[in-house]
């Protein structure tokens, strides 16, 4: 069984991996997540993504629905930074 980390904003280390982007009124969950993925492939060194690959990852404040920051986390966890390219070009075509 993978062991499961919270990874949203008072998950492991102090909320660090989770999503600075609010879902709101003016902002959407899938725009929230597309500005976390952009952001994500600065922020976070090849360590800190080590730490959360082959780990389930969650994040309490989705509950499960929809997208999620936790999906674009466990996917850079597994992708070379050379792929990245795909996930921020996705997430600015979302962002138009």
């Amino acid at each position: 069984m993978q062991q499961q980390i919270d990874v949203g904003r008072r998950g492991v280390r102090n909320g660090y991996f989770g999503n600075p982007f609010v879902v709101s009124k003016n902002q959407s969950r899938v725009a929230a997540v597309a500005r976390f993925a952009v952001y994500a492939t600065t922020k976070f060194s090849d360590e800190d993504l080590a730490e959360l690959r082959d780990k389930d990852l969650y994040c309490p404040g989705c509950r499960g629905t929809g997208p999620c920051h936790a999906q674009v986390l466990a996917w850079l966890a597994v992708h070379p930074r050379a792929e990245w390219q795909r996930l921020i070009q996705r997430s600015n075509e979302v962002l138009g």
